[in-house]
């Protein structure tokens, strides 16, 4: 009969060549061809003050390809300083490295709802407008819009809301002479405390928190010479402490990554090498299987 292949039969009776192709295209494809979604990305919803914004001045990689964030304007943008909260914004944040060091990790990619805005308290009211705690979840603004971006960006649920804030109630009870340092520590754990419990009802997830920083160096700094550079005032101390103290005991709280150690802005209040906070933030959710 000659050479021995599938070409010198020539076409089938009755079937098309076209349809011959296509057979012999699943014979080889079989489940490699088969489509499948991709994984669902991780979903998180920062919430807090300034440090959860960002007020760097460190350049932070680009985490474009990584993720998204939504942010105050309503709209879904890649996830990339310094626009990550905002249109407008100049700082870097924690985010952008989190959003590499998790996706690659894992990858997933990384999606933001991001609602965290600077000066806000959660217990006390402001120390130079007096306006009420905005994270205060019973009537607070920053809380109420919160839970409208979850809503507005689509999501029907996040994995975490991660929480950075407390130095806008440690400047408001060291201004106030009626509170001493353990009414401080208190009044914010039990905030904290309070604030994950309405989390959980309203979401259903945990809050991973990070305590403020004590301030120990800043990056025009990085020997932390006594000479130049003088520790953070006491005034810190009662909510860093509370935080931890809330996210060891409250079931739905965990405890989110320490700052004290790393490099600060020169007005001593924000996180300079976010870069290394972000990474941080990784390890936490990776070790909770967040």
């Amino acid at each position: 009969m000659g050479d021995d292949t599938f070409e010198s039969y020539g076409p089938l009776p009755g079937v098309s060549p076209r349809a011959v192709s296509y057979l012999a295209a699943a014979v080889f494809c079989h489940a490699a061809c088969i489509w499948t979604p991709p994984p669902q990305p991780h979903r998180y919803v920062i919430a807090g003050q300034s440090n959860a914004t960002g007020a760097s001045t460190q350049t932070t990689p680009n985490s474009a390809m990584f993720g998204s964030s939504y942010g105050h304007d309503n709209v879904w943008r890649p996830a990339v300083d310094p626009t990550i909260h905002f249109p407008g914004a100049s700082k870097s944040s924690p985010w952008p490295a989190m959003i590499i060091d998790r996706s690659n990790a894992t990858g997933r990619r990384v999606d933001l709802v991001a609602s965290a805005q600077g000066g806000r308290c959660l217990v006390y009211p402001h120390p130079v407008t007096g306006d009420p705690p905005a994270w205060r979840p019973q009537d607070g603004s920053a809380y109420a819009d919160m839970l409208a971006y979850v809503t507005t960006s689509g999501w029907s649920a996040p994995d975490a809301v991660l929480w950075h804030q407390g130095e806008c109630d440690a400047d408001a009870w060291n201004k106030d002479p009626a509170v001493n340092a353990q009414d401080a520590y208190q009044d914010y754990r039990s905030g904290l405390e309070g604030l994950a419990d309405w989390i959980w009802a309203d979401l259903g997830v945990p809050l991973v928190v990070a305590p403020i920083s004590l301030v120990w160096c800043r990056f025009d700094n990085p020997t932390c010479d006594p000479a130049l550079y003088q520790r953070s005032r006491l005034k810190r101390v009662p909510i860093h402490d509370a935080t931890i103290d809330a996210a060891l005991q409250h079931s739905h709280i965990v405890l989110g990554p320490l700052s004290d150690d790393l490099l600060h802005e020169p007005d001593n209040s924000h996180i300079h090498d976010v870069i290394e906070m972000g990474r941080r933030w990784a390890e936490v959710l990776e070790a909770e299987g967040l």
